[in-house]
């Protein structure tokens, strides 16, 4: 037969009977904000500074507005920037958010958590797991908003 799949309700339940707390339902959820924040204060800060570089030494034109191509370009390195520098902390968000319980007692704060991943798994398999794919991902949808995020900032 089809397996049954327990509603929103029955699943909230099943969290709380497992973990104790309902608290259990936000497992990485200090960890997604923190690696939000900084992918975003990454992506931007590169961003500005990486369209100048481009304006300069790709297809220079230090006085006139940034073409449609340095915009691009500058966006997807910065993508790529932020991507591999929050990347371990999305790895171990992952980690704690299926997990449960023993993922908590392994990785019980973002550093020890950091060094348990490396220790273990290595720098590569550990803690940039599934970078490739992401940079497929990433790279892409940061070249397009941040280029349109300029031009529609600049016609305001």
């Amino acid at each position: 037969g089809a397996l049954r799949v327990p509603s929103m309700w029955g699943t909230m339940k099943q969290v709380y009977v497992q973990e104790g707390t309902f608290f259990a339902l936000y497992s990485g959820a200090g960890i997604s904000l923190v690696g939000g924040f900084l992918a975003c204060g990454i992506k931007f800060a590169s961003y500005d500074v990486l369209k100048g570089l481009c304006q300069r030494h790709l297809l220079p034109d230090p006085e006139g507005k940034p073409s449609p191509l340095h915009r691009a370009v500058s966006g997807g390195f910065a993508g790529l920037a932020a991507q591999s520098l929050v990347f371990p902390l999305d790895v171990l968000r992952r980690r704690l958010q299926t997990g449960g319980a023993e993922a908590k007692r392994k990785y019980p704060n973002v550093i020890r958590g950091l060094w348990r991943l490396y220790c273990d798994e290595g720098f590569v398999h550990g803690l940039f797991r599934g970078c490739s794919l992401n940079y497929l991902k990433t790279v892409p949808n940061t070249t397009v908003y941040l280029a349109l995020f300029d031009l529609l900032q600049e016609r305001m």
